[in-house]
């Protein structure tokens, strides 16, 4: 039995989102991140996006301008998807929707500073959801830690007018609709449709709000300390010339931040708090990001496996059968010919 192919395939069956529910779209399959620099069309504002539960393909989702930093392959993102919020990967970034699409949802926030997968391991899952066809989402979510998903329900609650205002003269209907809210924010999905049509005008009127309630991750990712230069190179390097585990720290991030953890510096904490008082480095934290699981030439071994004796014997065992089975096999074949070979044939 021959293994997968390990030439990741570039298809699979993409969707987008319009309206409340993504719907399928009849847009080019789905290619890896790497593939994204060969399309035509580049819109910096849109996004791929894998969602954690087992629905084919990738949605498109609109990036507003206060996540346009984050908004990166591999960064989880919270999304509307159905009725509710749920956990995507951004899969793809800067891709167009097809033309029929008129609007896109937004996201609704970006949950980490640095994408917690890298590009390597979102186009590993991508090829893995084409080549078993399995839903990409569910890949996906299997490679993220157990329990990092987030959701969100909405929620309405009283305004503060809208508690002023049930102290007054209210039609019976909208005093029945607030009295609803009195005992605290209720979830829009519990409610019937019809109710929820009938909380439309109050929120025009500004006494209803409509919240996103987030529930918790029950896990975190691994979190790393960066280190970077707060000031020009030169002038870190001048301050720092007499101390030289310091300016071992300088030299170290000179081309840009680095974790603390790759700085190559013994003993390099102690520095980077002394830097960081005097105000030549500054340090932050963000989620670390996950290694991708190695593919290609990366999977091949570094040294042949050396077989025990019971091993061997069986090996050969197996071998002498196979070549006593192809003898049997091969019409005019001679005795103690090699497996595969034929008279008059060298």
């Amino acid at each position: 039995m021959t293994g997968p192919d390990p030439t990741p395939p570039s298809t699979a069956s993409p969707k987008v989102s319009t309206g409340t529910m993504p719907v399928p779209a009849p847009a080019p399959a789905l290619a890896l991140a790497s593939d994204v620099p060969a399309r035509a069309a580049v819109r910096l504002d849109t996004v791929e996006v894998l969602v954690t539960v087992a629905v084919p393909g990738a949605y498109h989702y609109r990036v507003p301008a206060r996540f346009a930093a984050t908004a990166k392959v591999g960064a989880r993102v919270l999304v509307r998807f159905g009725g509710k919020q749920i956990t995507g990967v951004i899969a793809r970034a800067g891709t167009p929707p097809p033309p029929e699409v008129k609007k896109l949802i937004d996201l609704a926030d970006v949950l980490d500073d640095e994408p917690a997968l890298s590009t390597e391991l979102v186009e590993l899952c991508l090829w893995i959801a084409s080549y078993y066809e399995a839903a990409p989402g569910e890949v996906i979510k299997a490679a993220l830690p157990a329990g990092s998903g987030v959701k969100a329900r909405r929620m309405l609650a009283l305004t503060a007018a809208g508690e002023a205002i049930l102290a007054g003269a209210l039609p019976p209907k909208a005093r029945a609709l607030l009295g609803r809210l009195e005992g605290g924010p209720i979830a829009t999905a519990a409610l019937p449709a019809t109710v929820r049509k009938g909380f439309a005008p109050l929120i025009e009127q500004g006494w209803v709000t409509e919240l996103d309630e987030r529930e918790a991750a029950r896990t975190r990712l691994k979190r790393e300390r960066v280190v970077e230069l707060a000031v020009p190179l030169d002038q870190a390097r001048a301050a720092a010339a007499r101390a030289p585990k310091r300016l071992a720290v300088i030299e170290a991030i000179a081309e840009g931040a680095r974790t603390v953890h790759d700085l190559g510096v013994a003993n390099a904490a102690a520095a980077i708090r002394e830097l960081e008082k005097v105000g030549l480095v500054r340090t932050t934290e963000r989620e670390a990001a996950l290694d991708a699981a190695p593919i290609g030439d990366a999977l091949k071994p570094t040294s042949s496996p050396t077989p025990t004796q019971e091993q061997a014997h069986a090996v050969s065992a197996i071998i002498e059968s196979l070549h006593g089975s192809l003898r049997a096999s091969l019409p005019g074949s001679l005795p103690g010919s090699l497996p595969g070979s034929l008279p008059g044939r060298v």
